[in-house]
């Protein structure tokens, strides 16, 4: 039973690597993305493995793809979603063609092996190959989602499948990217997950007065000042509150590292114990957003980037902003690692420390 089950883990795995190049090999940089070969390929995979495959699109060439597998009952629907889109790349940056899609030491090398096309082949891997060995969900559903446009805000992706087609989707549960890098650490790989997300409360304060003139203001109700108060208030937030889920990582996380890490102690509060022990790993929540494996760049290379602004996602924030968080991660950098031009690829699992400013 191991050695078959070993097997059979190792032909899945051979099946994702396979699935993630070809997946490389399709070029679908948005603008303009052009998703179609690769959600086709998808569709097509899904759909001789026993997946009712749809593929919907707001634009030509863009379509997004939804594969179920029903179960012999109803029940709660599992949705695994992710995006074949990618961010730009610059051939003349990259040591090697990042739409090639090769497997070097131990790695697919390729625009998008991270975000997130290795995340979609694993999952639509996985899901071939249940639904070729006959296996159906007792109840409820299994939905495999791939979205366009996600690189660029999810107009034609995301947002537009919720308003136009909410019916198709419907999910009870949801596994997405963003739960944070692979990292090793103490002989061990970990994989962290992200329970749910901060969201966003969109609200109007709208408040009223009376008209006067400027000769005799106090004739007025001002309006304007009115908001001051309620907009003062909004700075009185109340305390975060640890979930469980949050406390059980923190706990477990520390335990499984033990001397690797030299954390506050459990007696602080969960995030300052885990950002502590995240800080001795290096591993920084905020942190600047990776690119691709570069072999031949170095950190520093990678900063006077960011610092000039060279790099897409650096255009959309405010100089002052960019330079004090260059300047913040040379000093931690230099600190920690040394020389920072010294030959270091920078899609290595440490990941400098750095304001917030890519939003």
């Amino acid at each position: 039973m191991e050695k078959a089950a070993g097997a059979t883990e190792h032909d899945l795995g051979t099946a994702a690597v396979e699935l993630l190049g070809e997946l490389i090999q399709i070029d679908t940089v948005n603008p303009p993305g052009n998703e179609a070969p690769a959600q086709e390929l998808l569709a097509d995979l899904l759909s001789g493995a026993g997946f009712d495959c749809e593929l919907l699109a707001a634009e030509p060439g863009r379509p997004n793809m939804i594969a179920r597998l029903r179960g012999e009952a109803t029940g709660p629907r599992l949705c695994l979603i992710g995006h074949v889109d990618t961010v730009t790349a610059d051939p003349a940056d990259w040591s090697f063609d990042p739409w090639a899609g090769d497997v070097a030491d131990g790695e697919v090398l390729g625009r998008g092996a991270q975000d997130m096309k290795g995340q979609v082949a694993a999952q639509v891997a996985a899901a071939v190959e249940l639904g070729r060995s006959g296996w159906r969900p007792e109840r409820g559903d299994l939905l495999i989602v791939t979205l366009a446009d996600e690189e660029t805000g999810g107009e034609l992706g995301a947002r537009w499948l919720c308003e136009t087609h909410p019916e198709k989707l419907e999910p009870d549960y949801v596994v997405n990217e963003g739960g944070g890098i692979v990292f090793e650490a103490a002989g061990a790989r970990f994989y962290p997950l992200c329970v749910a997300e901060k969201g966003i409360m969109r609200f109007k304060l709208r408040t009223s007065g009376r008209a006067g003139h400027a000769s005799v203001p106090g004739l007025g109700d001002n309006a304007l000042l009115k908001l001051a108060p309620i907009i003062s208030r909004l700075a009185a937030q109340p305390p975060i509150e640890p979930t469980p889920e949050g406390v059980a990582f923190r706990d477990r996380f520390v335990e499984l590292l033990g001397d690797a890490v030299r954390p506050v102690g459990l007696e602080h509060g969960a995030m300052e114990t885990l950002d502590a022990a995240m800080r001795e790993l290096g591993l920084v929540p905020r942190a600047l957003p990776r690119v691709e494996r570069i072999e031949t760049e170095t950190w520093g290379e990678h900063l006077r980037k960011i610092r000039d602004g060279r790099l897409s996602w650096t255009w959309r924030v405010r100089e002052e902003d960019r330079l004090r968080a260059v300047e913040e991660v040379w000093a931690w950098g230099e600190a920690r690692f040394g020389d920072l031009d010294a030959p270091r690829p920078v899609s290595m699992p440490i990941r400098l420390r750095a304001y917030d400013v890519a939003g």
